[in-house]
């Protein structure tokens, strides 16, 4: 027998202590008269199949109404939770029993922390020097005014705010989580939208960019506060790590990338070996930043950040993991937070969540209207103002992510963060819809749409754009050109495009080859331009 001495506070710190029996992991069969669903294993593998099973279904039935991927998998989530499923006794205690809640937290923040740091790699952050003047007042903006007005807002009800959300660190890390729109949570929506190569869309890209690097100097701002508010030394120990910990990844671990990407041939994958010890690195500095105390959500994202992106390491890295990580690991993390979402333990904590409510609600409004005042400043055409202010809007995985590191810092409870995930939710699927309909990435085209062989006028100059997928398209292309007949009066003038796949890079690249040294030209590895340049000067 062992005895337990714990005080009253140290039981509501830690929680309640629940003894059980343990199960073997793997049950003899029904044959036996054993029920598999006492069993971790295939417990597990039950619980793993239910949560994709009605993501997936929930996404289907949301699809005419232009949902993102995001609004269906929190949705199916919610489904499972106490909210909906979970109401049903039976139905908790037989496919999620309160120990599951422990896994289903771990391993769905696991997949948060690889989906971060694959978001890393595929940001390119030397695009903030090429972002122009309005980008940057669209970020500063639509970033700063939010943050003021949300701060404002939390000192007037600070009366009315929780103990620990009413600190000066809280009203911080909330007015800066509400204001930052994450690049990673805009990436996978704008994919989807197939908007990436459109003008709203790489304009909002690049401004997500720039309110990354905000918002992770917030989160260190945040934490730093934090920990300042036991021990002042704390602070000054948790900036020393921090700045160990980020000279590490972005200084040595960087050099060593950039030289596995120097000494992989050219046109070769990348050997096997260095991407599994990157990946298993993620959960070396995962554990590294948690050790110190450091926000657990920067540390894949700056190792991330810290592997050069697109071909041969960052398209290996995204490919070999893209898959386990979406559909595997971010199942779990949904079902976590459809676990802690219950909607029914609103009801009598409304005079605790109005003030973070109105907070909220404050943040995406001055969201919106300051993006939309800036770009209307800029004299960009009304619709696509609308939409791209919707588009910085949106909100999805770092943020889920921030109400859970909450709940751990016991700033919030289970009535707050399920507010704040309804809420979060809600302005997500409701803006991409409006997205779709305000905004059409073909319009800026439709000038041209008389430009055709018909309305050519004679004797002038054909213009062609032909895309080629692979060098098998070369040799049809140029069958075609022999036998068009083209003469002296009436020449043809061909736009090739090379359709490469976007893998390890979110931000569209287009290669202007006249512009490119002739070194470059001539080389075997592009086999689809020297074709064309040799027919040229045959033919010319």
């Amino acid at each position: 027998m062992v005895k337990v001495d714990l005080t009253e506070q140290q039981l509501i710190d830690q929680g309640p202590i629940i003894c059980r029996r343990t199960h073997p992991s793997h049950p003899f069969g029904i044959f036996y008269g054993q029920n598999p669903l006492e069993f971790s294993f295939p417990l597990g593998l039950l619980e793993i199949a239910t949560v994709i099973f009605l993501t997936r279904t929930v996404q289907f039935l949301l699809k005419p109404l232009r949902q993102p991927r995001i609004v269906s998998e929190v949705i199916g989530g919610i489904l499972i939770g106490p909210s909906v499923l979970g109401r049903n006794k039976k139905f908790t205690a037989y496919l999620f029993p309160d120990h599951a809640a422990f896994l289903m937290k771990n391993v769905g923040i696991l997949g948060l922390m690889y989906f971060l740091f694959i978001s890393g790699v595929k940001t390119d952050v030397t695009a903030i020097r090429r972002t122009g003047r309005k980008n940057w007042y669209i970020v500063l903006f639509g970033v700063l005014i939010p943050i003021v007005t949300i701060t404002s807002v939390a000192l007037i009800l600070r009366k009315s705010l929780d103990k620990e959300l009413a600190k000066g660190s809280s009203i911080w890390g909330v007015s800066s989580a509400l204001a930052i729109t994450a690049f990673p949570d805009l990436y996978t929506i704008i994919r989807e939208l197939n908007l990436l190569s459109s003008d709203i869309g790489r304009m909002a890209l690049s401004s997500a960019v720039i309110s990354d690097v905000i918002g992770m100097n917030g989160i260190v701002a945040f934490k730093a506060a934090k920990q300042g508010e036991a021990k002042s030394i704390a602070a000054v120990w948790y900036m020393v790590s921090l700045v160990i910990v980020v000279v590490s990844v972005l200084g040595g671990l960087r050099q060593a990338m950039i030289w596995i990407v120097r000494t992989t041939p050219e046109g070769k994958p990348v050997d096997q070996i260095y991407v599994i010890a990157i990946l298993l690195g993620v959960a070396v500095v995962v554990f590294v930043a948690d050790m110190f105390g450091l926000a657990i959500a920067n540390g894949p994202l700056w190792l991330g950040l810290a592997v050069p992106d697109g071909p041969p390491l960052g398209a290996a890295l995204v490919e070999k993991s893209k898959t386990l990580i979406m559909e595997i690991f971010m199942p779990f993390t949904y079902t976590y937070v459809g676990l802690t979402t219950d909607v029914f333990a609103m009801n009598d904590h409304w005079s605790t969540l109005a003030p973070l409510f109105f907070m909220a609600l404050v943040g995406y409004l001055t969201k919106f209207f300051s993006t939309l005042a800036v770009t209307r400043f800029f004299t960009m055409p009304l619709q696509d103002s609308i939409a791209l202010s919707l588009i910085m809007s949106l909100r999805g995985q770092v943020e889920i992510l921030l109400f859970i590191h909450w709940m751990d810092l016991k700033m919030i409870k289970m009535p707050h963060f399920t507010m704040l995930v309804l809420l979060s939710t809600s302005v997500t699927a409701l803006a991409t819809p409006l997205i779709s309909i305000m905004y059409d990435p073909t319009r800026p085209y439709m000038v041209n749409k008389r430009r055709n062989i018909q309305h050519t006028p004679p004797n002038a100059e054909f213009h062609i754009v032909a895309c080629f997928h692979d060098e098998e398209s070369v040799a049809g292309f140029i069958n075609l050109l022999e036998v068009s007949n083209r003469t002296i009066s009436s020449p043809f003038s061909v736009y090739a495009l090379r359709l490469i796949e976007l893998i390890g890079c979110a931000t569209p690249v287009f290669i202007d080859h006249e512009n490119q040294d002739q070194a470059f030209e001539l080389t075997s590895h592009n086999p689809i331009h020297n074709a064309l340049k040799l027919f040229q000067e045959a033919r010319g």
